[in-house]
């Protein structure tokens, strides 16, 4: 940064020298090292090129928490990312959206302080609450309604709404706590003019619009969003995305291609089927405005007050991640692979490594699925979600977790998932705490048992039945199509380079 004088910053930091890039960022906030004046907390999640971490000032009189994005500035995105998430968070100013608190500069990397949100994820906070009613999912679906409306009459697109990125943050210790649902992570996020072409292919698979194939007005980038909306209502009150597949490729073409259907064993009343519909009709210039829709009955009183059956409770706990009891099989199932298996994940995860160095980052998750036919926009998005799915906190994948991804996938299986249940039911049509203890070889202490039963059993009947077992084994995560595809590609490829871990 040019022209910064000498004058010290708080915390004994120099300014550091440049030019004059970042205009915004004020002269004290350009340090020689950011982390010796603020205090490197814990990490709350990581990409290839940035993490978010929990910090404070070291020298303020309060300590205020903050959540902090560091991101590389040798990245050749981040530069403009660093300008992007500034301007469009400065733009926006609601009460249920990311509050932007302060922007910093050292020598290594960009930092973007914001407001600290610790209530968790939506989807933890609905199935901690046991019930949930159609009333409550459109209570949530206003909140998220309102804030995009504002966010489009500023021109702003968020380009990634999905149930990860909503979160709540508390404003009150109460008693009673308080608590506001608050969106997250505008890192994709643009600002557009309603009549300018856009050609950015942005988002995550199950949320993806189906004209996000083709370039598109920003009117329509603000349609985009309405349809992610409407995506995020079907899961709250089904617990399962609309359009699948086992790859990105599957599942966007099954989106463009397949009506929207609910599911025949889940009543949901009229309006908020109809609010759905109105939401994802395929015609851009048919789908319901974030203003439009807020008047729609189901908003106003038309939702059903009928509490949803446990089943849902189970599928957006499967869905979010997995259960204690799944994590576990996959764990024991890592230790007793077989010899041969092992060979043949160690020569997938090594066709993935091109740098030979035991760790698999985006880049080169990316690489193999450019190589092997996927449009290089469509490969950038899947290999982050693969490394999130698959990561470890440094944001690699080893071939440990890689082999997590495998069995995991395995336990998805029909054959495998009634294999498991006959083993640990011991022929019975149920399985009880003491099944899984003999079954863990009495290695699992009665704490975890006893969550392990209560994460699975839907009915409350202190026991599991081959159903309930059947929907925790389920597999949602998308890493585990993609990945697949790359164990069926080592299968065919004989290769040497299996004899590094």
């Amino acid at each position: 940064m040019g022209g910064c004088g000498s004058s010290n910053a708080p915390g004994g930091n120099a300014p550091i020298v440049g030019d004059d890039e970042f205009t915004f960022v004020p002269r004290d906030h350009l340090l020689d090292n950011f982390w010796s004046r603020w205090h490197q907390g814990t990490e709350m999640g990581t990409g290839a090129s940035c993490r978010v971490l929990k910090t404070y000032d070291k020298h303020a009189d309060e300590k205020v928490h903050y959540a902090c994005k560091e991101m590389v500035r040798d990245d050749e995105w981040n530069p403009r990312l660093f300008q992007t998430e500034y301007d469009i968070l400065t733009r926006i100013m609601h009460p249920n959206i990311l509050k932007y608190e302060n922007a910093f500069i050292d020598r290594k990397n960009f930092y973007v302080l914001t407001e600290l949100c610790t209530g968790g994820e939506l989807f933890e906070k609905i199935h901690k609450n046991r019930k949930f009613k159609e009333e409550k999912a459109a209570e949530i679906l206003i909140d998220i309604i309102n804030a995009i409306k504002y966010c489009h009459s500023k021109n702003v697109v968020h380009r990634d709404l999905k149930p990860e990125n909503i979160v709540y943050k508390q404003i009150s210790s109460g008693p009673p706590v308080v608590e506001k649902l608050v969106i997250i992570d505008f890192g994709d996020a643009k600002i557009v003019e309603d009549n300018e072409l856009y050609n950015e292919f942005v988002g995550t698979a199950f949320y993806l619009p189906p004209e996000i194939i083709r370039d598109r007005k920003g009117w329509e980038l603000k349609a985009s969003d309405m349809w992610s909306i409407g995506i995020i209502a079907y899961v709250l009150m089904t617990g399962r995305p609309p359009f699948h597949g086992k790859s990105h490729k599957d599942i966007l073409k099954n989106i463009i291609k397949q009506d929207l259907k609910f599911p025949k064993n889940q009543k949901l009343s009229d309006n908020a089927k109809s609010f759905v519909r109105k939401l994802c009709n395929k015609q851009t210039r048919r789908r319901w405005t974030a203003e439009q829709v807020l008047k729609h009955k189901f908003l106003r009183a038309g939702s059903s007050n009928t509490v949803f059956v446990p089943e849902i409770l189970m599928k957006l706990q499967s869905y979010h991640r997995s259960c204690l009891l799944k994590r576990v099989l996959i764990k024991l199932g890592v230790e007793t692979l077989q010899r041969a298996r092992k060979d043949t994940l160690l020569k997938a995860f090594n066709t993935l490594d091109r740098k030979n160095n035991s760790k698999v980052t985006v880049d080169e998750v990316q690489y193999w699925l450019v190589q092997n036919g996927q449009k290089k926009d469509v490969a950038t998005k899947a290999a982050k979600d693969i490394l999130k799915d698959l990561g470890n906190k440094d944001g690699f994948m080893k071939c440990s977790n890689f082999r997590e991804g495998a069995v995991a996938y395995d336990f998805s299986s029909s054959h495998m998932i009634t294999k498991t249940f006959d083993q640990m039911s011991r022929g019975n049509n149920f399985v009880t705490k003491d099944d899984l203890d003999k079954y863990f070889q009495y290695k699992v202490d009665g704490k975890n048992l006893d969550q392990m039963l209560k994460e699975i059993d839907l009915n409350g009947d202190g026991k599991i039945d081959a159903d309930e077992f059947a929907k925790a084994m389920d597999c949602p995560l998308l890493a585990h199509g993609v990945l697949t595809e790359v164990y069926q590609f080592a299968k065919s490829k004989k290769t040497s380079k299996a004899t590094k871990e």
